[in-house]
């Protein structure tokens, strides 16, 4: 065996290596930002409105964050096999991040992050399990319809 092989060097490079790639197992995520003409309180309560259908795991107020463990929904899964059979158990799971900044009075910055994943035939030693997917749009989209709504009966202007 080559002597550098055993250098210090070379377990740092490998070490690098291994945890640039454990850190990409979480998969893609979709981060969406909006600027609302609105009191902090409003939005907080707003937020917390709208993820009701989520399991919240995290509210920390003074920081302005809310985290929500994973929600898992069915999916229409691809037929597989010579019969077309239904593949077992296709679903996805989501999970979002919600913060709120204030930028000024009266004027609030959120940012939603969504990390998804689905439920499904991989193939190998394993035959199913969860692997990242391409965040929901649709998703994003539906919670900042449900957090204008309640929003906008308190008089305040979302930025689109």
């Amino acid at each position: 065996m080559p002597h550098f092989l055993y250098s210090p060097f070379c377990a740092f490079i490998l070490g690098l290596t291994f945890l640039a790639g454990c850190s990409t197992l979480e998969g893609p995520s979709l981060k969406t930002e909006r600027y609302m003409a609105c009191p902090q309180d409003s939005v907080w309560k707003g937020a917390l409105q709208a993820l009701e259908h989520y399991p919240i795991t995290l509210k920390d107020r003074p920081q302005g964050i809310i985290k929500t463990d994973w929600r898992v929904q069915p999916v229409q899964g691809r037929a597989f096999g010579l019969f077309g059979r239904e593949n077992m158990g296709d679903k996805e799971r989501a999970r979002l991040t919600f913060s709120m900044k204030s930028l000024q009075a009266g004027v609030v910055a959120i940012t939603l992050t969504e990390r998804r994943q689905h439920w499904g035939f991989v193939g190998g030693a394993r035959l199913y399990k969860w692997y990242p997917v391409e965040p929901s749009q649709q998703e994003i989209q539906e919670f900042m319809k449900r957090l204008t709504a309640v929003l906008d009966k308190e008089d305040c202007i979302i930025e689109s």
